[in-house]
């Protein structure tokens, strides 16, 4: 699984650095960032922004899925759920990204990786050693139970 997800991350990296530095080049004029570029770019900004933030977390999941299988598991889950949100944000924008097209579903192997990592027997799998039994009328008790809190 975790090799799913260094793949998937992968492909993550690569579209937020090709957004990243068309994003600069059409947002510069003399060799400097132009405000009023950069303004007029400000869809685009927030999007590149939020997707390399997951990205950057996607990385450091990498890093706990070498704890085990479980923390793999977990990594693999996290790195498809960052796929499919990129992959949103750039839909219909290609052009404005950078990209040639649907890179996130182009590539045979990152697309397998993708349905290994959003498969629902997997987050089945999560639910099941997450789940906390609950009993009787009060939810929140079981919950509180289970983390914890009572």
């Amino acid at each position: 699984m975790l090799d799913a997800a260094r793949d998937l991350m992968a492909a993550c990296q690569a579209v937020v650095a090709r957004c990243a530095r068309r994003m600069a080049a059409s947002c510069s004029r003399g060799g400097r960032i132009d405000i009023g570029l950069l303004d007029r770019d400000q869809v685009l900004g927030y999007d590149l922004a939020a997707g390399a933030v997951q990205v950057r977390a996607g990385q450091e999941m990498l890093a706990y899925g070498e704890g085990g299988e479980w923390e793999g598991t977990l990594a693999a889950g996290f790195a498809g759920e960052v796929v499919a949100d990129l992959a949103g944000r750039t839909a219909g924008r290609h052009t404005q990204w950078g990209l040639d097209g649907d890179v996130l579903h182009s590539d045979p192997s990152v697309s397998a990786a993708l349905h290994r990592a959003r498969d629902p027997e997997l987050w089945r799998e999560v639910a099941a050693r997450v789940a906390v039994p609950v009993t009787g009328h009060d939810a929140c008790a079981g919950h509180r139970a289970g983390i914890g809190l009572t």
